[in-house]
C-alpha cells in the first residue's frame, strides 16, 4: 500500500471524525442499528459536546468518499443506518460478497489512507486494525488470514492499489 514514512498532521476535532468514520464502518457490517451511545464512546471526552458537529462531518464523509448515506432509523432509540447509494461494486477477488467484510476491510483501509492525506505508514494501518479487533497472524473466519489478505489479495488484485508495494 502506498505507507509514507511521513504523516499528515491532523486536529484533534479531524481526529475524532476519522475514529467516528472508522467505527461506523465496521459497526455497518454487522447490519445491526447503530447507537448513538455507542458513537460517543469514539469521540474523546473533551469532545463529546461537540458530538454533533463530529456526526455531521463523519456522515459528510461517508457520502463523499464511500457513498454511504448516514439515516437516523429511530429518533427516540437514536439508532442510526448506513445506506449503500451506490449497490453492489464488485472488486476482483471480492466477487463472492461484494459488500461482506472483505469489502468492508478493504474500505477501513483506503478510508485511513485518505484521512491521513492519502498516505499512511504500515504501522499505522496495522495500529487502526488491532483497534477494531484484527490482528495481522490472527486468522479469522470471516476472511482468513489479515496479513495475507491485505499483502496478497488487496495489493494484488485491487487495480487502484496494484504495485504500490507490500505490507
Amino acid at each position: 500500500m502506498g505507507l509514507s514514512t511521513s504523516r499528515v498532521p491532523q486536529d484533534p476535532m479531524e481526529q475524532n471524525v476519522a475514529e467516528l468514520l472508522q467505527f461506523l464502518l465496521v459497526k455497518d457490517q454487522s447490519k445491526y442499528p447503530i447507537r448513538e451511545s455507542e458513537m460517543r464512546e469514539y469521540i474523546v471526552k473533551e469532545y463529546r459536546s461537540q458530538f454533533p458537529e463530529i456526526l455531521r462531518r463523519a456522515a459528510a464523509q461517508l457520502e463523499c468518499i464511500f457513498r454511504f448515506e448516514l439515516r437516523e432509523l429511530d429518533p427516540e432509540a437514536r439508532t442510526y443506518i448506513l445506506l449503500n447509494k451506490l449497490g453492489p461494486v464488485p472488486f476482483e477477488g471480492l466477487e463472492e460478497s461484494p459488500n461482506g467484510p472483505k469489502m468492508g476491510l478493504l474500505m477501513m483501509i483506503l478510508g485511513q489512507i485518505f484521512l491521513n492525506g492519502n498516505q499512511a505508514k504500515e504501522a499505522e494501518i496495522w495500529e487502526m486494525l488491532w483497534r477494531m479487533g484484527v490482528q495481522r497472524e490472527r486468522r479469522l473466519s470471516i476472511f482468513g488470514n489479515p496479513k495475507r489478505l491485505l499483502s496478497v489479495e488487496f495489493v494484488c488484485t485491487c487495480p487502484r492499489i496494484q504495485g504500490l508495494g507490500r505490507i
